[in-house]
C-alpha cells in the first residue's frame, strides 16, 4: 500500500446488498445492562442496524466481545 499500512490494520471493507428481506441477527446479554438484539438489514441499499435504542459504542463493544471470546475454525 502506498501509505505503508497493513491492508489487515486498516482494512477497507465492501459490502454486497444481499437477497432482498434479508437480515443478520444478534442476541447478546449483559450483566446489568439487560437482553436485546441487533439486526443488520439493508434498506434503500443501506446497510442498516436496528440496535434497539443502544448506542453504536455499545454495539461495536458487544460484536467485539463476540469476537474476542470465540474460538476460530481456521486458526
Amino acid at each position: 500500500m502506498k501509505d505503508g499500512k497493513d491492508k489487515f490494520e486498516n482494512p477497507e471493507f465492501s459490502y454486497s446488498e444481499p437477497e432482498k428481506d434479508t437480515a443478520f441477527r444478534i442476541q447478546w446479554g449483559a450483566k446489568g445492562i439487560g437482553f436485546g438484539e441487533f439486526t443488520f438489514f439493508y434498506r434503500d441499499g443501506k446497510l442498516m442496524c436496528d440496535n434497539e435504542c443502544m448506542s453504536k459504542e455499545f454495539v461495536k463493544k458487544a460484536l467485539c466481545a463476540m469476537v474476542d471470546n470465540c474460538e476460530s475454525v481456521d486458526q
